[in-house]
């Protein structure tokens, strides 16, 4: 289960965060995740939940997770699409010359937290 790693990785992240920025607790974790990560969205907050119990600064936390979908820009016609799989052709004009835009992100976007003041 690679959302163990996940979690862990998140917390490790917070806990610098807070850290650095005199933060004595934190309410909320919002991260995005994009769906090329096949991250299951349940695990990732069960793993959270269980690993965050030894942190004090994490005890009240609540995990939110955004899924960015995974989207294509083409480079002929400028269309910006969502996509359901991984495709090569640009749904709007049919042309091959596109790139992924999103869908592979990780990254914690903000934290709701107490700072000691």
């Amino acid at each position: 289960m690679h959302e163990q790693s996940i979690a862990s990785a998140i917390i490790r992240t917070v806990l610098s965060f807070a850290a650095s920025n005199s933060i004595t607790e934190v309410t909320e974790v919002r991260v995005k995740i994009g769906v090329l990560k096949a991250v299951l969205p349940d695990l990732l907050v069960f793993a959270f939940d269980a690993m965050k119990k030894s942190h004090k600064v994490l005890r009240n936390a609540t995990l939110v997770i955004d899924e960015v979908p995974l989207t294509i820009k083409c480079n002929d016609c400028g269309a910006e699409s969502s996509v359901e799989r991984a495709q090569a052709v640009c749904p709007v004009c049919g042309s091959a010359n596109v790139n992924l835009v999103g869908g592979n992100e990780f990254f914690v976007e903000e934290l709701k937290a107490l700072v000691n003041g």
